[in-house]
């Protein structure tokens, strides 16, 4: 399991500001957990039979894909090849704004 470390402001980095450090440990940790949460509903898939109702596997699959697209983006942002503000905009108004 990925440990959470402290936000900046917890560190004293000032008024609810993280380092740029810090910052990059926090996006690294919740793509992991992500990771991690797809593996255990893999885990779970591949360990028993399980019957989904029509609406139940619509939901899942809008699920994957709207977290494909997160991921994809992240991944984007990270390597330095980000969404334009169009494109950003687009993203957003498909999948909704960042929690």
């Amino acid at each position: 399991m990925v440990t959470r470390r402290p936000r900046g402001g917890e560190q004293g980095h000032g008024k609810g500001e993280e380092a740029p450090s810090d910052a990059s440990m926090d996006v690294f940790n919740a793509v992991a957990d992500i990771r991690m949460a797809a593996s255990r509903a893999l885990a779970l898939l591949r360990r028993q039979q399980i019957d989904f109702t029509a609406d139940r596997a619509r939901a899942v699959a809008e699920l994957c894909d709207g977290t494909e697209a997160t991921i994809a983006a992240i991944r984007d942002i990270a390597t330095a090849s980000a969404l334009d503000d169009a494109a950003l905009a687009a993203f957003l108004d498909e999948n909704g704004t960042p929690l």
